[in-house]
Protein backbone atom coordinates (compact mmCIF):
# COMPACT_ATOMS: atom_id res chain seq x y z
CA UNK A 1 0.00 0.00 0.00
CA UNK A 2 1.54 3.40 -1.02
CA UNK A 3 2.06 5.97 1.63
CA UNK A 4 -0.64 8.66 0.42
CA UNK A 5 -3.13 6.21 1.09
CA UNK A 6 -2.04 4.94 4.83
CA UNK A 7 -2.35 8.81 5.54
CA UNK A 8 -5.59 8.77 4.20
CA UNK A 9 -6.69 6.17 6.62
CA UNK A 10 -5.02 7.66 9.42
CA UNK A 11 -7.02 10.77 8.66
CA UNK A 12 -10.68 9.36 7.97
CA UNK A 13 -10.09 7.16 10.68
CA UNK A 14 -8.18 8.53 13.88
CA UNK A 15 -7.32 6.40 16.63
CA UNK A 16 -9.16 3.64 14.51
CA UNK A 17 -6.65 3.71 11.57
CA UNK A 18 -4.51 0.21 12.62
CA UNK A 19 -7.63 -1.21 12.66
CA UNK A 20 -8.82 -0.16 9.09
CA UNK A 21 -5.99 -0.25 7.91
CA UNK A 22 -5.58 -3.92 8.88
CA UNK A 23 -9.20 -3.98 6.97
CA UNK A 24 -8.05 -2.59 3.72
CA UNK A 25 -4.90 -4.87 3.77
CA UNK A 26 -6.79 -7.89 4.01
CA UNK A 27 -7.87 -7.47 0.60
CA UNK A 28 -5.31 -7.89 -1.83
CA UNK A 29 -3.80 -11.27 0.10
CA UNK A 30 -5.90 -13.68 -2.60
CA UNK A 31 -5.28 -14.89 -6.40
CA UNK A 32 -8.76 -13.48 -7.07
CA UNK A 33 -8.44 -10.07 -5.45
CA UNK A 34 -7.63 -7.48 -8.65
CA UNK A 35 -5.98 -4.02 -8.91
CA UNK A 36 -5.56 -4.05 -4.64
CA UNK A 37 -4.72 -0.69 -4.68
CA UNK A 38 -7.36 0.58 -6.76
CA UNK A 39 -9.42 -0.95 -4.96
CA UNK A 40 -8.66 -0.23 -1.60
CA UNK A 41 -9.07 3.45 -2.42
CA UNK A 42 -12.43 2.48 -3.69
CA UNK A 43 -13.44 1.18 -0.42
CA UNK A 44 -11.66 3.95 2.22
CA UNK A 45 -13.83 6.24 -0.54
CA UNK A 46 -17.10 4.56 -0.46
CA UNK A 47 -16.42 3.72 3.72
CA UNK A 48 -16.69 7.49 4.49
CA UNK A 49 -14.80 7.31 8.00
CA UNK A 50 -16.60 4.66 9.26
CA UNK A 51 -15.32 1.78 10.23
CA UNK A 52 -18.26 -0.52 9.76
CA UNK A 53 -19.12 0.79 6.12
CA UNK A 54 -15.49 -0.14 5.29
CA UNK A 55 -15.82 -3.51 6.59
CA UNK A 56 -19.08 -4.00 4.31
CA UNK A 57 -16.98 -2.79 1.31
CA UNK A 58 -14.27 -5.12 2.07
CA UNK A 59 -15.76 -7.63 2.53
CA UNK A 60 -17.98 -7.04 -1.24
CA UNK A 61 -14.89 -6.21 -2.82
CA UNK A 62 -13.87 -10.17 -1.60
CA UNK A 63 -17.07 -11.39 -3.58
CA UNK A 64 -16.75 -8.98 -6.82
CA UNK A 65 -14.36 -5.89 -6.52
CA UNK A 66 -16.00 -4.86 -10.12
CA UNK A 67 -19.40 -3.50 -7.47
CA UNK A 68 -17.02 -1.28 -5.27
CA UNK A 69 -15.05 0.26 -8.20
CA UNK A 70 -18.46 1.17 -10.20
CA UNK A 71 -19.75 2.34 -6.60
CA UNK A 72 -16.75 4.72 -5.87
CA UNK A 73 -15.98 5.53 -9.41
CA UNK A 74 -19.08 5.95 -10.73
CA UNK A 75 -22.02 6.36 -8.33
CA UNK A 76 -25.26 5.16 -9.47
CA UNK A 77 -28.72 6.81 -9.92
CA UNK A 78 -32.25 5.31 -8.36
CA UNK A 79 -32.11 4.07 -12.04
CA UNK A 80 -28.82 2.63 -12.82
CA UNK A 81 -28.12 -0.62 -11.48
CA UNK A 82 -26.79 -0.93 -8.31
CA UNK A 83 -24.50 -4.18 -8.79
CA UNK A 84 -22.38 -6.16 -12.05
CA UNK A 85 -24.40 -8.91 -11.34
CA UNK A 86 -27.44 -6.40 -12.32
CA UNK A 87 -25.77 -5.08 -14.50
CA UNK A 88 -25.83 -8.74 -16.27
CA UNK A 89 -29.11 -9.04 -15.75
CA UNK A 90 -30.40 -5.96 -17.02
CA UNK A 91 -28.25 -6.34 -20.81
CA UNK A 92 -29.26 -10.02 -20.69
CA UNK A 93 -26.43 -11.54 -20.19
CA UNK A 94 -25.85 -14.97 -18.06
CA UNK A 95 -24.69 -14.65 -14.80
CA UNK A 96 -20.57 -14.64 -14.96
CA UNK A 97 -19.49 -17.78 -13.31
CA UNK A 98 -16.26 -16.54 -12.03
CA UNK A 99 -17.43 -13.84 -10.47
CA UNK A 100 -21.09 -15.44 -8.49
CA UNK A 101 -21.77 -13.85 -5.29
CA UNK A 102 -22.41 -16.64 -2.03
Amino acid sequence: MDADLASLVSIAFGPDSDVALAVLLAYGDQPQDHEPDRVRRAILTLADGDLSRLRHFAERAHQDFRDVLMWAEYPPTESEPQTYAELRERIGLPPDPDHLQG
